[in-house]
């Protein structure tokens, strides 16, 4: 009898702490966040608009920091390739990483990395120092977009990834949109300073939901294995006709986009006197026609990503011959609007095609499309740069011409593609 009792007894205590064990991992189950693929996206989506307000943020700050630190507005503007330099080229270290890691713990990394620079560069005593900070911070943000659209491709089908990635895109086009226009108010307000250690406490926000996730991993985690034999290097996907017709279109989307239009604002003070506020304005609209994009992401998924693409450089054209014609400003606000619709029908299904050029190497497919960007984006501002002595309608006029070379280059190549 004793005997029963005491394995009674056992039975009980243990089916207590049983009962204990699996409440408590119940609650820890109810309080994780769902590891769902839309929160990834969201996710991927909050880090993406953080790395482009904090990247697009400081150029507006330039004349503010040549104050402080009393240095020419000219060596206080080298903290904008500071950054833009290291991130592209990096962009091309952590696609291949994300290949045979974990694509979540990659993103973690630059996150946390991207967290402590932020937090840096709103402490920085010298200049010096800050160029330092800004080299550091460009690279550790250049991973985040690239492997987070390599993510995506991971999660998502083909025939279903515009959606998700038109969310990230609208995120990304916010971000560019706010650094530019919103970055500078908050900077009158709290000072750059303030601003920038705001910024580390929100990236610090993303990067602690971003590592919540069932049994403590990643909430962004697609399962990868090693790339196969011949996705060794950068070689095997450049080798790929389709491939380098595919980068080639993304660098004239940089150019035609991201490198021209921060110059606008340049533009109207000197055409039309346009103040600040108009320009932030302007900017803004230009953001929020671009968070359309995950409606022409699904559009794209029924239609087929490359379908398009050639209406939007034929629009990207349209809007810059536009405003090179500089008539009333309500009408180049109007071409600005249709080089922002341009940018949310090329961006988006360009880097839908990219992530499916070698699924095996889907990172580095990714990283070398970033990288194609940048170089587009650095083109088109030196284009325009060089051009705009000899007036906008010439410079514009020049980016107009590329994008109806987009559109003719891209019925071409993408015939027959998906």
């Amino acid at each position: 009898m004793g005997g029963d009792g005491q394995v009674s007894g056992g039975a009980g205590i243990g089916g207590a702490i049983a009962g204990a064990l699996r409440t408590r991992r119940g609650a820890a189950a109810a309080l994780a966040f769902p590891a769902t693929r839309a929160f990834q996206v969201v996710l991927l989506a909050a880090g993406t608009f953080l790395i482009v307000f904090q990247g697009h943020a400081m150029g507006p700050l330039i004349p503010m920091l040549s104050a402080e630190f009393g240095v020419p507005a000219a060596v206080a503007g080298l903290l904008v390739p500071a950054y833009s330099l290291p991130y592209s080229v990096t962009a091309l270290v952590y696609g291949p990483l994300s290949d045979r890691l974990r694509r979540g713990h990659v993103i973690l990394f630059c996150l946390g990395s991207l967290t402590l620079a932020l937090m840096v560069t709103g402490l920085a005593p010298t200049l010096g120092v800050l160029l330092g900070i800004r080299v550091a911070a460009g690279a550790a943000a250049g991973g985040v977009v690239p492997v987070s659209i390599a993510s995506i491709g991971d999660l998502y089908a083909y025939h279903e990834r515009g959606r998700p990635i038109g969310f990230v895109f609208a995120a990304l086009t916010a971000g560019l949109a706010a650094g530019l226009s919103l970055g500078p108010g908050l900077a009158a307000s709290v000072g750059w300073r303030g601003l920038y250690l705001g910024l580390a406490a929100l990236a610090a926000a993303v990067l602690a939901l971003s590592a919540l996730g069932p049994a403590g991993r990643p909430a962004v985690h697609a399962e990868m294995g090693r790339p196969s034999a011949g996705a060794t290097d950068y070689r095997a996907v450049l080798a790929l006709g389709r491939a380098r017709r595919v980068y080639a279109l993304m660098l004239a989307v940089g150019a035609c986009t991201y490198g021209s239009i921060a110059w606008f604002g340049l533009y109207a003070n000197a055409g039309y006197g346009v103040g600040g506020a108009a320009i932030g304005a302007a900017y803004l609209a230009y953001g929020a026609v671009c968070t359309l994009s995950p409606f022409t992401g699904a559009l794209a998924d029924r239609v087929g990503q490359a379908a398009l693409v050639p209406a939007g450089f034929a629009a990207i054209a349209l809007g810059w011959l536009v405003v090179a014609l500089r008539g009333p400003f309500a009408l180049s606000l109007a071409g600005l609007a249709a080089v922002a619709l341009g940018h949310q029908l090329t961006y988006p299904p360009l880097a839908a095609i990219a992530s499916e050029l070698a699924p095996e190497a889907r990172g580095r497919a990714m990283a070398f499309n970033t990288f194609s960007l940048f170089l587009g984006i650095s083109g088109g501002s030196l284009l325009i740069g060089a051009l705009q002595s000899r007036g906008f309608d010439l410079a514009f006029g020049s980016i107009a011409l590329i994008g109806t070379l987009g559109a003719i280059a891209s019925l071409v190549w993408l015939r027959g593609e998906r």
